[in-house]
């Protein structure tokens, strides 16, 4: 007869080992597909980690297919490889999002001229290929609720027929900065998910502030970019603004996060409970989103975390 304790332990131990692909393909939680590998490194050690991560990609393709596989691992992989190396060499997590982004455009870049390489073509055909290819990825596992959305704030715009090739010319426009603000956030949550687990004491031994979060707030120097690409938006110059644009969004979403920082920085100090703090984050993010950019944005000239401590 199998002792239950024993036996709950071996399944337990086996959870990091397929969770990430689960948590991949479920689509509504794949920003925490890298965090059971990030907690598995930690208390499980480098190597059983790897094979974790190998494990997953291997479920990922059997079920989801090539792109599947690719995505899964370009944006959870790598970032699940990268990041725990640069926090292991105590890298701040500003300077370890720049350095993972440039893993990632080192590794398409690689990637891009080994099959330009081996089918004969040009990077560029790869490219434009491999986007079409991602385009229809998203349009076929989006929900109709989703596409209408995307359809509608699209015909507000343009025109009132839009077309599937118009949709996906859309699409690969908003692309880049779409996919920039994904990482952002994979890295971020990920981030304050593993510190707020701190699996074998990962906060003590690379010296990582549990208040980190609260404090948090994005270099200054910010604000004078942010307000060029809000200023292209005004006077229209065609590609300028469009690529203008494209840095703004990611800049909004780095000011969000600072939003963010300073609601939960409000939070413990009127110590609100955590159902409480879930339904604020929650109502921030989905309901008052311009206002939590806002307050991030003028946190540079008003201070708000220093004006609470003055009261």
């Amino acid at each position: 007869m199998i002792e239950t304790k024993g036996f709950v332990s071996k399944i337990f131990l086996l959870i990091p080992f397929f969770l990430s692909a689960i948590l991949f393909l479920s689509g509504v939680l794949v920003f925490f597909a890298p965090l059971p590998l990030l907690v598995f490194f930690f208390e499980g050690g480098r190597w059983k980690s790897y094979l974790a991560a190998v494990l997953n990609s291997i479920i990922i393709f059997i079920i989801g297919g090539q792109v599947s596989f690719w995505i899964y691992f370009l944006s959870i992989v790598m970032v699940f490889l990268s990041l725990t190396e640069f926090l292991k060499r105590k890298i701040s997590i500003e300077k370890s999002f720049f350095l993972i982004f440039l893993v990632l455009i080192i590794t398409c870049a690689m990637l891009v001229g080994y099959y330009a390489k081996v089918h004969h073509t040009g990077p560029v055909d790869v490219i434009k290929k491999k986007a079409d290819l991602f385009v229809e990825y998203v349009e076929k596992n989006i929900s109709q609720d989703v596409k209408k959305e995307w359809l509608d704030k699209i015909t507000s715009r343009e025109s009132d027929n839009i077309s599937p090739g118009d949709w996906k010319r859309n699409l690969l426009i908003e692309l880049p900065s779409a996919l920039v603000i994904f990482l952002i956030i994979l890295v971020w949550v990920n981030f304050l998910m593993l510190v707020r687990l701190n699996p074998k004491h990962m906060r003590e031994t690379l010296g990582i502030d549990p208040s980190y979060f609260k404090k948090w707030k994005a270099s200054e120097y910010l604000v004078w970019p942010t307000l060029l690409c809000g200023f292209l938006q005004i006077i229209h110059l065609g590609l300028t603004s469009q690529i203008g644009f494209s840095f703004f969004k990611v800049f909004l979403a780095i000011y969000a996060m600072q939003g963010l920082s300073i609601i939960s920085y409000f939070f413990a100090a009127w110590r609100v409970g955590p159902l409480f703090r879930a339904f604020g984050y929650i109502l921030s993010v989905f309901l008052m989103l311009p206002l939590l950019v806002g307050i991030g944005f003028f946190d540079l000239w008003f201070d708000f975390r220093a004006k609470l401590r003055q009261t």
